[in-house]
Order: C-alpha cells, then sequence, then structure tokens
C-alpha cells in the first residue's frame, strides 16, 4: 500500500496506555484509498520498535477524511446505505426513491 506523509510535528511525553516515547503527530494520505488519516501518533519503543496508532482527535476535527464524491467515498456511501435499509428491512432501491420524495 503506498502511503504518503503530508506533515509530521514532532511531539514529546509518553503513552499512557503502553509507556511508549512519543515521537511526533502525523498527517497521511493513501492515494489507493482516497482516504486522508489524522493525528496518527508515532511511538517508539525497545520491545516493539516504531508503532504508528491512531492519536487522540482534535476537538471538532476528524480523524479520517476523503474528498467529496471519490470512489472511495461513494463506496462508503453505498455500504452505508445497504446496512441501512437491512436494519430498517426496507429495499435499498425503494429507500432511495422516498428520500429524494422528501
Amino acid at each position: 500500500m503506498k502511503i504518503k506523509i503530508i506533515s509530521i510535528e514532532p511531539i514529546s511525553g509518553h503513552d499512557r496506555e503502553s509507556g511508549a516515547r512519543r515521537l511526533a503527530k502525523i498527517q497521511m494520505f493513501l492515494p489507493e484509498l482516497q482516504v486522508t488519516l489524522c493525528d496518527i501518533v508515532l511511538t517508539h519503543d525497545h520491545d516493539e520498535g516504531f508503532v504508528a496508532k491512531p492519536g487522540k482527535p482534535k476537538t471538532g476535527g476528524p480523524t479520517i477524511v476523503w474528498p467529496k464524491g471519490s470512489p472511495f467515498a461513494k463506496s462508503v456511501a453505498e455500504a452505508a446505505a445497504t446496512a441501512y435499509s437491512g436494519m430498517l428491512a426496507e429495499e435499498l432501491a425503494e429507500l432511495k426513491e422516498l428520500y429524494k420524495a422528501a
């Protein structure tokens, strides 16, 4: 998988769960999915080495972003709509028509 680093910001301290040293906060772009991951924290531990994991989201900011109308956005919306229609025990096509009429 291709990963493009958008930004990297040095941080300090230790991870509360693992005790690993916190090194940087990273934003990365996954071109194949057209998705940006935000607030990824790079840590280092002598036993596990480098580990990247999701950080705590900034207040009011999403931790994952994708371009509106991208293939990924359409796939996510279609999967969510299918699950939603299944939850309501309605056909997806009927729900689409219902929401267009509303």
